[in-house]
């Protein structure tokens, strides 16, 4: 499981992170939760959150982005 933020104007990532974990079959839990602190450092534009889930044979499982605006 990864995730990151991207800053879709540059293709700078500004946040990421990945886990390994075992999940039985039809299961569902939370393994990371995303925390990313919108300050006043931060550029306004368009991020994308972008999450992954692979299998142990490295094929995708489940992908899903959203995208957030900061102005």
């Amino acid at each position: 499981m990864s995730w990151q933020i991207v800053e879709v104007d540059t293709g700078n990532v500004v946040s990421e992170n990945g886990r390994s974990t075992t999940l039985p079959v039809d299961s569902m839990e939370e393994v990371d939760r995303i925390a990313w602190p919108i300050d006043a450092s931060v550029r306004p534009g368009t991020y994308r959150v972008t999450m992954k889930v692979v299998g142990s044979d490295g094929q995708a499982l489940s992908t899903n982005h959203t995208d957030i605006t900061v102005r």
